[in-house]
């Protein structure tokens, strides 16, 4: 039987920044108090903090969080490509990127439950002249950080019919080097790498106390886990609107499903425009986002702040339908905008 532990000691002192709930009120970050679940050895959350977006540096912000507080990390850290992300460089020597990433590492290791996972979203390259092995390096500072790597998805943007090449930076639509000749030809890039890790160990170490080794069933239906478990995922890349390197729902919906239970606590410490925090709260985890730049917490704050009906996933596509649709005459499929307000469109079924 679970027990609730007392209030921890914190980590540190407390953070500068704030922490907004999913309404968007305000309050200084603070230490909070862990609560086990009754069906999993890894803890609920970090009580107030959970599903809020803090908008702050988040190495700084994981660094005050309490040990053993998130079951899940899903994530995409900026592909140092000089995209315009507002507050931070998105372009920084590649040393320094990775002093960064050993430190976000670290205390992500820290604030993980054993035997809880980290999904991170890659390019495969960075830089042109010369070109940069981004997963191996990547997967290497992990593993010197404490990581254990588990499995790579290979996310193919878009169908066997129909697969999209990523404009501009990681290969190009337009990248096409010597055209038609031998002489220089430059492959383009149609996929991009998610990779896997865990704390600890392999397996959560959850049973269910049927029998001996008997694992605690998730949420998956057989066709996803069947669909889901295959380590080459199509689907299509997301439009470039407000925040310039969204990438779409149904991944990190998948990658919570696949690793987690229901009630776990999912983090993403470079939220961006909040689509992890969104399929979180859809799939009934908490939730945790940081975001440095404060227009863009105040977009996930926005869209976050609306009512949602579960995620529905499925023909390679996932949306989030908001519960007013629901009380109109007609049926409507109501999709979250990127503008800045958070607002939703909606299309009226014909």
């Amino acid at each position: 039987m679970s027990t609730t532990p007392d209030i921890l000691t914190p980590h540190d002192s407390t953070p500068t920044g704030v922490f907004a709930d999913a309404a968007g009120s305000e309050t200084p970050l603070k230490s909070e108090r862990r609560v086990e679940t009754g069906k999993s050895s890894g803890l609920v959350g970090v009580g107030g903090l959970l599903d809020s977006i803090v908008c702050g540096n988040n190495r700084e912000v994981l660094a005050k969080l309490p040990s053993e507080c998130v079951d899940l990390t899903v994530t995409s850290p900026p592909y140092n490509c000089g995209m315009d992300y507002g507050t931070e460089s998105d372009d920084v020597p590649w040393e320094q990127y990775w002093r960064n990433a050993r430190e976000w590492l670290t205390e992500t290791l820290r604030v993980t439950t054993p035997g809880g996972r980290l999904a991170v979203n890659l390019p495969w390259w960075m830089g042109k002249k010369p070109r940069r092995d981004v997963p191996y390096e990547f997967q290497r500072t992990a593993l010197e950080a404490g990581w254990l790597m588990l499995d790579k998805i290979i996310w193919v943007k878009g169908d066997a019919q129909n697969v999209h090449t990523s404009g501009g930076f990681g290969g190009g639509g337009c990248g096409w080097g010597t055209y038609m000749s031998p002489s220089g030809p430059v492959i383009r890039c149609a996929s991009e790498p998610i990779l896997i890790f865990a704390k600890g160990s392999r397996g959560r170490g959850v049973v269910s106390g049927a029998g001996r080794g008997a694992c605690v069933a998730g949420d998956m239906t057989k066709a996803e886990w069947m669909e889901w478990t295959l380590d080459v995922w199509f689907m299509r890349g997301e439009t470039a609107g407000i925040h310039p390197a969204a990438f779409p729902v149904e991944i990190p919906a998948r990658l919570i499903k696949l690793y987690t239970y229901q009630g776990d606590t999912v983090l993403d410490p470079f939220v961006g425009s909040g689509t992890t925090c969104k399929a979180a709260k859809a799939l009934n985890r908490h939730w945790l986002g940081i975001e440095i730049d404060p227009a863009f917490a105040r977009l996930s704050r926005a869209q976050l702040a609306q009512d949602m009906l579960p995620l529905f996933l499925g023909g390679g596509g996932a949306e989030l339908v908001a519960k007013d649709s629901c009380d109109s005459p007609k049926s409507q499929n109501v999709r979250f905008s990127d503008s800045p307000s958070g607002s939703v469109e909606s299309k009226e079924a014909p």
